[in-house]
């Protein structure tokens, strides 16, 4: 009888903590107190966003002036007379529409002018260094080597239905993505967020095999876009909310811990290739 194989980065969405299924392999975790300081660094993450974003009155005002303008705006286009007719017709509604659109340009350029402002503030640019300092920090903590690579894993939530894991998509796309530092130590292929390390013993990763069916994640990691040159032999697409679409690769893993599969975009199947000398199985 054949085992039932879970995500590895899998979470069961009815338990009480959200603990991925891989929990057994984890083998390093940041202290406390790094865990503290990456919470305060969030916290001031935030509140530079909110000063260089308007404050919530002048949004609902800078909405509120886009919507009457492009009112006014479409109903002129539309309208079976010209312009001056229009305008004769209807003085008090053409110069209400000038107006919000007035202010809604000076409330755009008002906001981009916070932004600028923010950008060169040396506040900003000592919270960018100590958020630096911090992430080499973390890696630290985790033994992650400088030479690491970077690779996506795909987590996602499920419930179990007759001993078995049912997928539940995240939002609006189906899976998580999660940028992760890889390296392979001792025999092992290491994989490391920000928080924790993960060990898969390398004679556990039994195949790897590309699955030609589109999935969905919301995030892009890589410093070049998902439509570059780089990345352009791999289909990527996105949508209108920013999501993106890509086959991916299921590396199966049996170990003494359980059956798992390791889920990986298509764009990285190369790095996990690098990293263990698997290559993928063509035949499937």
């Amino acid at each position: 009888m054949e085992s039932t194989s879970f995500n590895f980065f899998g979470v069961n969405i009815e338990q009480e903590d959200d603990k991925p299924d891989c929990a057994a392999f984890q083998t390093a975790e940041i202290p406390p107190e790094l865990e503290s300081e990456m919470m305060r660094m969030q916290t001031e993450s935030e509140r530079f966003l909110k000063k260089a974003d308007l404050p919530l009155p002048l949004i609902i005002v800078k909405i509120i002036c886009w919507f009457g303008w492009f009112v006014v705006l479409i109903g002129t286009l539309k309208s079976d007379v010209s312009f001056m007719e229009g305008y004769r017709n209807a003085p008090v509604l053409h110069w209400i529409g000038v107006v919000c659109f007035i202010l809604w340009l000076g409330l755009f350029l008002y906001g981009r002018n916070r932004m600028k402002r923010m950008n060169k503030s040396t506040e900003l640019a000592e919270h960018i260094q100590d958020s630096e300092k911090l992430f080499s920090d973390l890696r630290q903590a985790l033994g992650v080597p400088e030479d690491a690579l970077e690779m996506d894993v795909l987590g996602e939530r499920y419930v179990l239905k007759d001993g078995k894991p049912r997928h539940k998509d995240a939002g609006l796309t189906k899976y998580l993505n999660i940028s992760m530092a890889a390296f392979v130590r001792d025999g092992n292929l290491c994989l490391a967020d920000t928080m924790q390390r993960w060990e898969i013993p390398l004679p556990s990763i039994r195949s790897m095999t590309l699955i030609k069916k589109r999935i969905s994640f919301p995030e892009w990691h890589k410093d070049e876009p998902f439509n570059s040159p780089k990345y352009k032999p791999y289909k990527i697409t996105s949508n209108s909310y920013g999501h993106f679409f890509s086959y991916y690769y299921r590396i199966e893993i049996r170990d003494t811990r359980g059956d798992f599969h390791l889920l990986i975009p298509h764009f990285d199947g190369e790095v996990f290739t690098e990293l263990t000398h698997i290559r993928p199985d063509e035949s499937k």
